[in-house]
């Protein structure tokens, strides 16, 4: 495994000025919110699936399987949240969820799981964070094939494929302990337990039809989500321990919150990661005035980034600097 103190000097994150007693009702979890954005989020699934098949494989299945897709691909921003075992109060549902969503994605929940806590210990280190997607100077060729899950797509069917057969992949060695080394195993049996159901049904009933619903929707409809998770970070400063230099929050309307379930709110996620999904927008209204201004749609957003990706290509040192303040 990485260690992070033969790599980096280990500092302490800074922290927006809160009180303790206004923290501890934003951390406070309960089921209702949760059902609504992952109950209703399922629910929608099962529609669009349900009318895709009725539909396949006239012409007018083709914009239904897109929707699907789509929101087959908010998968990650389910399987992000539940990692922190913040979304629901009843921890089993959290964990049913991230079984779900990092299947969807084709990750095993426990890789994923100690992944995405280095990613929160040490955002945006270099040799540190393996969730880094546009490393200086950013391959462009990969952000764009992302767009169709193309890059990351691939590596983690990998590596999932590697771990189920008992073999540690290269970056699992760099985030998970041997001591679970066994379970990441099982637990990625478990996850490609679905694809090969339904490659084996495409064959037996002759249709393709159960790779359009279970193998390749993250691919066909991922496009939305690689937006919202290139925002997060893209652009921004390396190596430094303040959230509000390393992210972004961005204002999404209701469908795209919904969609990104309020991960859009992403210093504030990063800042206070154990504040539940839909306590992140109140948080923000506490501590505002310490924070960057919003970037005021994702198209202000894609508007500040992208032009510093490209200056990135010829100068790798660039990034955009936040403006900030450091008490109330």
């Amino acid at each position: 495994m990485i260690e992070p103190s033969k790599i980096i000097e280990v500092k302490e994150w800074f922290k927006c000025d809160l009180d303790k007693k206004e923290l501890k009702k934003l951390l406070a979890r309960d089921d209702s919110h949760a059902w609504f954005y992952v109950g209703g989020w399922l629910l929608l699934i099962l529609i669009f699936a349900t009318v895709a098949i009725l539909l396949y494989p006239t012409v007018w299945s083709i914009p239904v399987f897109i929707i699907y897709g789509i929101l087959i691909s908010a998968s990650n921003a389910r399987w992000h949240e539940c990692s922190h075992g913040t979304p629901f109060k009843t921890d089993w549902l959290n964990e049913a969820t991230f079984y779900i969503a990092t299947t969807m994605e084709m990750r095993d929940v426990v890789s994923t799981r100690w992944e995405h806590a280095l990613h929160h210990s040490y955002t945006i280190f270099e040799g540190v964070d393996q969730e880094i997607l546009l490393k200086r100077p950013p391959n462009l060729l990969y952000a764009c094939l992302d767009f169709f899950y193309l890059k990351s797509g691939p590596t983690l069917m990998w590596n999932t494929l590697q771990h189920a057969f008992g073999i540690v992949s290269k970056n699992a060695k760099l985030c998970v302990p041997e001591t679970d080394f066994k379970r990441m195993f099982w637990w990625s049996r478990a996850t490609l337990l679905p694809y090969i159901l339904a490659v084996i049904l495409a064959v037996v009933i002759g249709s393709w039809l159960p790779i359009l619903l279970i193998v390749l929707p993250r691919f066909y409809g991922g496009f939305l989500q690689w937006i919202y998770i290139l925002l997060q970070h893209g652009g921004l400063a390396e190596n430094v321990w303040d959230h509000r230099l390393n992210c972004r929050t961005v204002y999404f309307n209701k469908f795209n919150a919904f969609l990104y379930m309020e991960m859009q709110y992403h210093v504030e996620h990063h800042m206070y990661p154990m504040v539940p999904f839909h306590a992140l927008r109140a948080l923000r209204e506490q501590v505002k005035d310490q924070l960057p201004e919003i970037n005021k749609s994702i198209f202000d957003g894609l508007k500040e980034m992208v032009p510093a990706l490209l200056k990135q290509r010829k100068d790798p040192s660039y990034f955009i600097r936040k403006e900030v303040r450091t008490t109330k």
